[in-house]
């Protein structure tokens, strides 16, 4: 080993700290890019666009459901423009959870349309 006993001060040593904050990539796009390269990003893109068209379409029917989940998912990704939320695993999980659930069909029968939950605020 060379240097082990420190003689010629921190040569051949690495440093280590906990201080993550100079190595940490402070947005979501550019942290899924650093990690996944072009291929991560534009495959996440895609999920979005898909999951976010389906919700879009079913909130336009007047699902609450998807309005919920639009929200919350776009929410998300608006942190993820000043910070990255995929840090913490369960943050990410629960992201992608809540996009899953986004590709299920989310207008049914159980869900009442908002014009009948309007007329029902009103009463």
């Amino acid at each position: 080993m060379r240097n082990g006993d420190f003689t010629r001060t921190n040569d051949f040593w690495y440093f280590s700290t906990d201080d993550h904050l100079p190595w940490h990539t402070k947005q979501l796009g550019v942290q899924v890019f650093f990690a996944q390269g072009w291929l991560g990003l534009l495959v996440l893109t895609a999920f979005v666009m898909v999951v976010w068209r389906k919700l879009l379409r079913n909130a336009l029917k007047g699902s609450l459901f998807a309005i919920a989940l639009l929200s919350s998912t776009a929410g998300f990704l608006l942190i993820g423009l000043l910070s990255s939320p995929f840090d913490a695993p369960r943050l990410t999980f629960t992201f992608f959870s809540l996009m899953f659930l986004g590709l299920h069909d989310s207008a049914t029968d159980d869900d009442p349309p908002l014009a009948n939950v309007a007329s029902r605020n009103k009463r």
